[in-house]
């Protein structure tokens, strides 16, 4: 959740850390609560850089299900990458 408000803010061009997006992606939770009382949200941006931009865009896909991240550990031989890709492709 938090990832994808950091999207979210970024799509609209505000650039928040995901510490900083924290307590927006909090009160998206709690929209029942708060409807029709007035609430204020501090946003941070300055620990972020394009890398965690791209990561969070990651965990976002990854947690609504249209990527997938699989860690292989592999030897360090000759030709295991190649022998992975031959199997794997079949």
């Amino acid at each position: 959740m938090i990832a994808q408000m950091v999207i979210k803010l970024y799509s609209i061009g505000i650039i928040s850390e995901p510490s900083g997006a924290l307590g927006l992606a909090g009160l998206t939770k709690m929209k029942q609560l708060i409807k029709g009382k007035n609430v204020a949200v501090i946003l941070t941006g300055a620990n972020i850089d394009l890398t965690q931009l791209n990561q969070a865009r990651d965990m976002n896909l990854i947690s609504k299900g249209y990527k997938n991240c699989y860690l292989i550990e592999l030897p360090n031989k000759k030709n295991v990458v190649y022998d992975l890709i031959t199997k794997c492709f079949k």
